[in-house]
């Protein structure tokens, strides 16, 4: 036998079973199956009547996901092609094709049409699994591997979620995790880049991860490298153009990771020019080195790294020191929240109640914890104020709609304060907080330790019917002060009682046992912040005439 006919030989002879079935015959058996019809009826669309398609094996040891889940999912996959094959199609699963593609592209004689000419197949469906934060994902490209098209994408399916239990996937070490993340992550750039193409990348790492997060992303850049640099599965192309320098590409790295305890969840996004893709893993913490424990001190978002910011307030009128320093810190705030979102410079300037009420309202867009002050400045009647913080985004899909109202803008000292808030897209736990103008949190609702569960779709006030009358007071010894009502809203139940006190009885009560904002605030970083939303109600209140 010849060196040129070896391989041919080898893909001419391939033992194929084929599956021989019509549309209106074969049936889903699963719910992995069923989420694949459709987009399997699709891949079907591209080729003519009477083709043959390979569902190519996936490599568990390139995708680093357990054995019986890739299994699960080819056959699953197999079975959606099989039950949308048009009359005279048929599906093959060849555990040896890797083998066989192998020894053809070792070969280096004769063009890639004149290898493949003998194929069993028409097409071969090469399909990547990705888990996500919520779930896996499957998504395939289909090759012809016959005629002058060999080696063209015929198809793509866009990544299709599958009904698989999130502990089918279990915990992976902090080294398998990596490469599961990497190579989901560039599987995704190069499907929808160019299928057919290996390259050569430079990974760039953005945004504040910490110490830990930058280790693991330095592992995960490393497999998106080697990756991207291999040929892609099951390619006939780089036959066609062996020796040739893939062209350098530049991927961006972003990572969020979330500390649970025990598990560590890491949601990956990699970009390629205008292309993005996204991934996720969990990884159990003990497989990270223990240098970098404890990763958060309450857990949630794991180090986004210190920013800093500055606040500065000069009123328009004489005005409370007090209340100067307080309005510096908000705007403060403001900017550092803005400056972590790219919304902002890191520098925010106030003279009135305008400007500190919508700086107040920027909390709903993200939390600064484990603060730090300086006072910049403090020349009457003026203040500054330097803030070094951590910022965590707060809001996701899985948060609760939230719409909260309070009844007026300003109100007078004593007058009853009442809260309505309604929730969409599922129940929620709610708590209520007054941020008031010393920079102190208390507690208004519920009066009981545990959040509120509030019910869809149903306005609730707060304080409810037999709960203590709320009535906002100003700082002792001012005419007027600018605070604010917080609506804290979690798909999750959490403790209202661990982030503030309940208010007292009266002002200098509620004053005297308050917790500091910076507290109130590391306390809320603690929760699930991808599944909260917040509501920040500003308002005035005058002391009585």
């Amino acid at each position: 036998m010849s060196g040129r006919s070896a391989p041919l030989r080898r893909l001419a002879l391939l033992t194929v079973v084929l599956l021989w079935a019509s549309a209106q015959s074969a049936r889903a058996s699963d719910g992995v199956t069923r989420a694949l019809i459709e987009p399997a009826a699709r891949i079907w669309a591209s080729m003519p009547s009477g083709s043959r398609i390979a569902v190519a094996p996936i490599d568990p040891d390139t995708s680093g996901l357990p054995d019986a889940l890739l299994i699960e999912v080819e056959r699953s996959f197999a079975a959606a092609l099989l039950a949308t094959a048009p009359t005279g199609s048929a599906v093959s699963s060849r555990r040896d094709l890797p083998m066989a593609w192998e020894e053809a592209e070792s070969f280096t004689q004769g063009a890639a049409a004149g290898l493949l000419a003998q194929a069993a197949v028409d097409a071969v469906a090469v399909a990547s699994v990705a888990e996500q934060a919520d779930g896996v994902t499957l998504s395939a490209v289909l090759l012809a591997v016959r005629g002058e098209a060999v080696g063209d994408v015929l198809a793509t399916m866009a990544p299709t979620a599958l009904a698989l239990e999130m502990g089918a996937l279990g915990l992976a070490g902090a080294e398998a995790g990596a490469r599961r993340l990497g190579v989901a992550l560039a599987e995704g750039l190069r499907a929808s880049v160019d299928p057919s193409a290996a390259f050569t990348v430079r990974v760039h790492t953005a945004g504040d991860r910490g110490a830990a997060g930058q280790w693991f992303a330095a592992l995960v850049a490393e497999h998106i490298s080697r990756r991207l640099a291999q040929a892609p599965p099951y390619m006939p192309h780089p036959l066609r153009s062996l020796g040739s320098v893939p062209a350098p590409r530049t991927v961006v790295l972003e990572l969020a990771l979330w500390d649970h305890g025990d598990r560590l969840d890491i949601h990956g996004r990699a970009s390629m020019g205008e292309v993005a893709a996204r991934s996720s893993v969990r990884i159990a913490v003990r497989s990270i080195p223990r240098s970098f424990l404890p990763l958060t001190r309450y857990g949630g978002r794991v180090g986004l790294g210190l920013q800093q910011a500055v606040g500065s307030f000069e009123p328009q009128a004489p005005t409370d020191r007090r209340e100067v320093l307080f309005a510096a810190r908000v705007l403060a705030r403001a900017a550092l929240i803005d400056r972590t979102l790219g919304s902002g410079g890191g520098d925010r300037r106030g003279r009135g109640h305008a400007d500190l009420t919508a700086a107040m309202g920027r909390l709903a867009k993200g939390i600064p914890h484990e603060e730090v002050w300086h006072d910049e400045w403090a020349s009457a009647p003026a203040a500054a104020q330097t803030l070094r913080a951590r910022m965590s985004p707060i809001g996701g899909g899985e948060a609760p709609i939230l719409e909260a109202s309070i009844e007026r803008a300003v109100y007078r000292a004593g007058e009853r304060m009442g809260v309505r808030v309604l929730v969409r897209g599922g129940r929620a736990h709610v708590a209520v907080f007054v941020w008031q103008a010393d920079d102190t949190v208390v507690r208004i609702a519920p009066w009981q330790e545990a959040a509120l569960r509030v019910e869809a779709a149903q306005r609730t006030d707060l304080s409810g019917p037999g709960d203590p009358e709320i009535a906002p007071a100003p700082l002792p010894g001012s005419q007027e002060t600018v605070e604010a009502v917080i609506v804290v809203a979690s798909a999750l139940p959490f403790s209202a009682d661990a982030l503030a006190p309940l208010a007292g009885e009266t002002a200098s009560d509620s004053l005297a046992g308050a917790v500091e904002m910076s507290a109130f605030l590391d306390m809320l970083a603690g929760l699930d912040l991808t599944r909260t939303s917040l509501a920040v109600l500003p308002y005035r209140v005058r002391a009585t005439d």
